[in-house]
Order: C-alpha cells, then sequence, then structure tokens
C-alpha cells in the first residue's frame, strides 16, 4: 500500500525589487535579499533576512551567502525567484527545528 505525504503548500511571491534588494513574501514570512560589498575582504554578499519567523517564535535571522566578485553576486541576484525564497524559507524553518531538537537531546 502506498504511503501518502501531505504537503503543506506555500505561497510565495516577489512584493517589490529594485536594483539592490528583493523583497518575497513566503506565507506570513517576509524574506529581505540585500546586496553588500566587504572593503575589508573584497568579498560580495547576497544577504538574506527575515524579521520573524511566527511559527517558531524566532526574530532577526540573517543568512549571508558570499561571492569572489561582483558578477558572480549579479547573476545570483537575478537568479533568485518566489520559488527559490520558498525553498528558502522552509530550509531555514527546517534547520531551526532540527537545531532545537538537537539541543533539547543533549540537554538530557
Amino acid at each position: 500500500m502506498a504511503k501518502i505525504i501531505s504537503m503543506k503548500r506555500v505561497t510565495s511571491t516577489l512584493v517589490s525589487e529594485n536594483e539592490f534588494t528583493k523583497i518575497f513574501k513566503v506565507d506570513d514570512i517576509d524574506l529581505y535579499l540585500t546586496k553588500a560589498h566587504d572593503d575589508e575582504s573584497g568579498m560580495y554578499y547576497l544577504i538574506c533576512s527575515v524579521p520573524t519567523i511566527p511559527e517558531l517564535g524566532v526574530e532577526h535571522i540573517k543568512f549571508p551567502i558570499a561571492f569572489n566578485s561582483k558578477d558572480e553576486m549579479e547573476q545570483g541576484f537575478t537568479q533568485l525567484t518566489p520559488d527559490w525564497a520558498s525553498k528558502f524559507v522552509q530550509d531555514a524553518i527546517e534547520y531551526i527545528k532540527n537545531n532545537r531538537k538537537e539541543a533539547e537531546e543533549n540537554k538530557n
């Protein structure tokens, strides 16, 4: 007998974008993507920021994606779509849940 897996349907939309920033709405979660450059290291970054994930009660999540050149960063920026945003948020939620579970297991 086949096992039926129920998947939560995620709605992801690109709310706003300009040459430096993209804003996605993934269900009730906002995801901000901003270009950045570190003068000291010479590295380029796309900074993913999530102000809050209500279902987990977490806030101020920041995740930098590093690039060696401005061209690589620009190419990465153009490839960030609502599907990517949805996957990023789902992966972040799963990562946080797994970390919490692992921390709880290590505490015992």
